[in-house]
């Protein structure tokens, strides 16, 4: 079993594709993938500090980095778990069909998390500059 996945940002998706050719991750590809994942998160954050904050604070609304702050935090808790998860089903030397089993509940899990995003933030159109 495996989920694949792709994205909107063309460059990102090609970088997809080639870590998902061979269904396995080095432990280099997935500092890169760490790496480009929170620079991302980085770049948001700095162009959201420059004006969009600054501008929701006049308007008294909340600001827009906590809960991307939040989202990189829990993803890197969900890969620390996935990993030492692996490590213990290893050494469990676990049964086919209990693997297959939990490999399925665990890709559930990630499913909803890709379908709530296509659900929500997917689903939001840029507004109109005033």
């Amino acid at each position: 079993m495996s989920l694949k996945i792709s994205s909107t940002d063309l460059s990102f998706s090609s970088d997809i594709e080639q870590y998902q050719k061979d269904d396995s991750i080095s432990p280099f590809e997935s500092i890169k993938i760490r790496n480009s994942a929170d620079k991302a998160i980085e770049t948001v954050l700095n162009d959201l500090k420059t004006h969009v904050n600054h501008n929701l604070h006049q308007e008294n609304r909340p600001d827009l980095d906590w809960p991307l702050r939040r989202l990189q935090m829990l993803s890197d808790i969900v890969v620390e778990d996935l990993q030492a998860y692996a490590k213990l089903l290893r050494q469990a030397n676990v049964e086919g069909n209990t693997l297959t089993q939990i490999q399925s509940a665990i890709e559930h899990q990630l499913a909803y998390i890709v379908l709530a995003y296509n659900a929500s933030v997917g689903r939001i159109k840029p507004s109109k500059q005033k």
